[in-house]
């Protein structure tokens, strides 16, 4: 895990700092409003997203159940070691964070280990990431691989505080239901997301970008700030990962 210290950072969707900013269902997108700055307690959030065999070890303790429901005997390993464990839903994915002795980050928690304290657009600041710096789609200049790689194979997708692949690879459970509005009014201190989902009883926000994501100068849906909504029974397969967060350490 890294630590991300107590203190203000600046949240939320920047018109003119570049970002994308517009609502769109269709997009399964959730309102990024507003700009603003909050202050968090001090926590740790993994460094790298749960891996299938981290989370195969849960599987095997009985404490979590397999990402497409068969049971843990049937369950096939990754041909390839490190990729990040997909297709889990949220409460999936809640529950090997409890086993582990921590919990889902906050929406708020997640974005301030993504950014740091500036507002900026990316983990390292705010130039276009170039071909090889995040596993997403840069464009027909770069090499495209429409896949999950492994958790540790983009080590310059690097956060303020350390956290690796929080832009690409897989998208990421945290701890709050969507709110479209939640942000425009949340407390300045700490905030933990509504009490439940608006529009539907059953959306759960995902953060961060995704390898099949386009990120194109002048043209980019990826950027820090984008929030998107997942189901909460529904696993995406190969699109949605987790990390796990702390308010007390690594235990």
């Amino acid at each position: 895990m890294v630590r991300v210290p107590a203190g203000t950072f600046w949240r939320g969707c920047n018109v003119e700092g570049g970002d994308y900013c517009e609502d769109d269902p269709d997009a399964h997108l959730a309102l990024n409003v507003p700009y603003r700055e909050h202050e968090l307690s001090g926590f740790w959030i993994d460094k790298f997203e749960v891996t299938a065999e981290q989370y195969g070890e849960c599987g095997q303790a009985g404490a979590c159940s397999a990402p497409d429901g068969v049971p843990w005997s049937e369950v096939e390993p990754p041909a390839v070691t490190g990729l990040p464990v997909t297709g889990v839903t949220w409460s999936q994915a809640d529950a090997y964070c409890v086993w582990r002795g921590k919990r889902l980050p906050t929406e708020a928690e997640w974005e301030k280990a993504a950014r740091g304290t500036d507002g900026r657009r990316w983990p390292w600041g705010n130039e276009h990431p170039k071909c090889g710096q995040a596993h997403l789609l840069l464009g027909d200049d770069c090499p495209r691989e429409r896949h999950p790689l492994p958790v540790d194979a983009f080590p310059d997708d690097l956060s303020p505080y350390g956290a690796v692949g929080m832009l690409g690879n897989v998208q990421e459970w945290v701890h709050d239901w969507r709110g479209k509005t939640y942000y425009a009014n949340a407390p300045a201190r700490d905030p933990q997301g509504p009490e439940m989902s608006d529009g539907y009883p059953d959306l759960k926000i995902v953060r961060g970008g995704y390898w099949d994501a386009y990120t194109l100068p002048g043209n980019t849906m990826t950027s820090l700030s984008l929030r998107r909504w997942g189901r909460l029974g529904v696993g995406t397969e190969g699109v949605t990962g987790f990390r796990c967060a702390s308010s007390e350490g690594p235990p």
